[in-house]
């Protein structure tokens, strides 16, 4: 289930769900990357405390495909 933003850290900007069905909060705006099909923050990114993994997703109706789609900044 999607997370809600009540229950994102204090820091989270972003949440976004990647194509095997986890959703994440992030802190900067991350990348889609394509081959992999998730959200990343880049190469530059190596502070592993600036994304947290919610859990998995298991919502019939969704197109794992389309988790490009999914990225939303917060409220």
């Amino acid at each position: 289930m999607k997370p809600s933003w009540d229950d994102a850290p204090d820091w989270a900007k972003y949440l976004a769900m990647d194509g095997d069905g986890f959703w994440s909060f992030y802190e900067d705006r991350p990348e889609w990357a394509e081959e992999a099909n998730e959200w990343w923050l880049g190469f530059d990114s190596t502070d592993d405390s600036r994304w947290s993994q919610y859990g998995a997703c298991d919502e019939s109706g969704i197109d794992w495909g389309q988790a490009f789609d999914t990225l939303e900044a917060r409220p």
